[in-house]
């Protein structure tokens, strides 16, 4: 996926960049891709959609859809080497914890029985989402899981969606 699509579909689910974060995208990705002897074509295909979309995520767990530099930072500061946490954890990695970003995340989709890339792949959103959704709802019977919840449940979902959908072609 080319990053000029992935920022199409990130602004189609609502998220701006501040400025000058974009530009920083593609230089650590040509970082990456330089330190890790990614080809050309890995850096512009996988590096870039999946910084672009893990950033993403950092923002929505802070529950935002604005981007900033401390997104970056943090994704940064998880995967101390960058190049390569890209390559063992994130590349090379068929399961969904190359997919998501937190073990909780992981826990969540295992639960529901999507162990693969390619399972969250091909599971519709919705079917996700609510058997997620009643998961939790079944585990705390006292916790309502408010509207605002579902819906960022739902996005990141999306991008989780999104990106074993770049790493299922690598």
């Amino acid at each position: 996926m080319k990053i000029k699509d992935t920022f199409r579909i990130l602004g189609e689910l609502g998220f701006t960049f501040e400025k000058g974060l974009q530009d920083q995208i593609e230089n650590l990705s040509y970082e990456a891709g330089k330190q890790s002897k990614f080809s050309d074509e890995t850096v512009e295909q996988v590096i870039k959609p999946i910084i672009a979309f893990k950033i993403s995520d950092v923002a929505l767990l802070n529950k935002r859809t604005e981007v900033k530099q401390e997104d970056l930072g943090i994704v940064r500061g998880v995967c101390l080497r960058v190049i390569v946490c890209l390559r063992s954890s994130v590349i090379e990695n068929p399961n969904v914890s190359a997919s998501v970003l937190t073990s909780t995340d992981q826990r969540q989709l295992e639960i529901i029985g999507i162990n693969k890339n390619d399972q969250l792949v091909n599971t519709p959103l919705d079917e996700i989402v609510n058997k997620t959704v009643k998961h939790i709802s079944d585990s705390v019977p006292n916790f309502k899981i408010s509207n605002e919840e579902v819906d960022l449940l739902k996005t990141r979902v999306k991008l989780w969606k999104y990106e074993a959908g770049v790493l299922s072609k690598t």
